[in-house]
C-alpha cells in the first residue's frame, strides 16, 4: 500500500541566483521526492508521533528498577546458597 508517490519537485538550494522564486544567494534544482498523498497524511501522522521525554523517562526507570531488582535478587540468593554451603 503507497502512501504518495515519487515525483519531481524544485528545490531552492545555494548557488548562483539564476531564476526568481528562490531567496537571494540560491538558485533552483530538480529532484525526485517522496510526496504523501493528502488522503493518507492522517495514517503516516499517526505512525510518525512525536518522541515524548515522559514516556521514555517511564521505559527508562522500568528498566533500571527491573535490573536493580534482578541484581537485588541474586545477592539475595547467592547469600542463601553460601548460608547451605557452610551448613
Amino acid at each position: 500500500m503507497a502512501l504518495g508517490q515519487v515525483v519531481n519537485v524544485i528545490v531552492c538550494m545555494p548557488g548562483t541566483p539564476t531564476r526568481v522564486p528562490c531567496p537571494a544567494g540560491q538558485t533552483t534544482k530538480v529532484v525526485q521526492a517522496y510526496v504523501i498523498d493528502p488522503a493518507n497524511a492522517a495514517q503516516f501522522e499517526a505512525e510518525n508521533e512525536a518522541f515524548s521525554t515522559a514516556t521514555a523517562g517511564q521505559y527508562f526507570s522500568f528498566g533500571l528498577s527491573t535490573v536493580l531488582f534482578v541484581w537485588l535478587l541474586g545477592i539475595g540468593m547467592g547469600s542463601i546458597v553460601s548460608l547451605v554451603k557452610r551448613a
